[in-house]
């Protein structure tokens, strides 16, 4: 099923996540698989926090990658979601 759900131009991230999505999906509305998907992944992003407030550069470089996750998961769900 590789490469046949390319319906739209995504990044290879958002490919790769609808690919292991659909790996062992039989539905066939698409669409709705994709938003689905879409849906969970902003339900982690919203759940990629960290749990304490840096107090040193570490920490912050640490929250910064927390951040950049965080954005990559709402980019690739926005991209399913068009």
């Amino acid at each position: 099923m590789k490469n046949e759900t390319a319906l739209t131009n995504l990044s290879p991230a958002a490919q790769a996540v609808l690919d292991a999505f659909l790996a062992e999906w039989v539905d066939e509305d698409l669409d709705q698989d994709r938003c689905c998907l879409a849906a969970a992944l902003r339900a982690v992003a919203d759940r990629v926090e960290p749990t304490f407030n840096p107090s040193n550069e570490w920490e912050e470089g640490f929250i910064d990658g927390v951040e950049s996750v965080q954005n990559s998961l709402y980019a690739i769900a926005t991209e399913l979601e068009a």
